[in-house]
């Protein structure tokens, strides 16, 4: 089939840690056009949280467009008895993605943050576009741990398109991370999508320079005294 869709509904967290893990990973496994590029996006609203596989076909598509998708489609969703709280939708959620061919992952999308840790996206190395929604950048964003196993490395050494919606952003560790992540010649575009994020004229003339594409929703009400006459 091009078009999968399994809802189900009204679930505990003791109903899904052995059922319907095993059971997406035998769905993505059994077909075989997901064996070599695979895009996957984890989103939860509410009490329900919906996961997505499809297949990413390969090209550029320029700052403002996602890697294309393309069948087959295979969509699951699962809402919880009482809404759960957010960690049994994050537990769940890293379980089932353990239990994936990380290494073909090349689209990774999420609301869920702490999927977003160290030991989570240094399974997937071949990833070329992630796009994060409702995080938060921090000092540490993305970057491996000095003091551990992945230190003086790209967590993400195929990261070619960093999206990030409706993020509550600062500038200093945004350019860490892309000096960071450039460093090499690496190519590697950055967007920021959703609410405007503030970005001082001289901060992003040097994030132009440092990212191969930069765009961003620009936000003309600057809240720096010393940028009013840049505006």
């Amino acid at each position: 089939m091009d078009h999968a869709r399994l809802e189900l509904y009204d679930c505990t967290s003791f109903d899904l840690g052995e059922t319907i893990g095993p059971y997406i990973r035998d769905c993505i496994r059994r077909d075989p056009r997901f064996e070599e590029r695979l895009g996957v996006s984890i989103l939860w609203t509410g009490g329900c949280v919906s996961y997505r596989f499809s297949v990413i076909g390969v090209g550029y598509h320029g700052p403002d467009g996602l890697p294309q998708q393309g069948p087959p489609f295979a969509t699951f969703s699962v809402t919880f008895w009482r809404g759960d709280d957010y960690n049994v939708k994050e537990g769940l959620s890293i379980h089932i993605l353990t239990l994936l061919p990380q290494e073909r992952v090349v689209f990774f999308e999420t609301n869920l943050w702490m999927i977003t840790r160290e030991e989570i996206i240094v399974a997937m190395p071949n990833l070329e576009a992630l796009y994060i929604v409702d995080t938060v950048v921090q000092d540490d964003f993305l970057l491996p741990n000095p003091d551990g196993p992945n230190a003086h490395t790209k967590l993400l050494p195929s990261l070619q398109r960093l999206y990030l919606q409706d993020a509550q952003a600062d500038w200093w560790p945004l350019a860490r991370y892309a000096t960071h992540q450039t460093s090499g010649n690496h190519a590697f575009s950055l967007i920021l999508l959703g609410e405007a994020i503030h970005i001082c004229p001289e901060m992003a003339g040097e994030m132009k320079r440092l990212v191969d594409e930069f765009a961003y929703d620009h936000d003309p009400r600057c809240p720096h005294r010393e940028c009013d006459e840049e505006y």
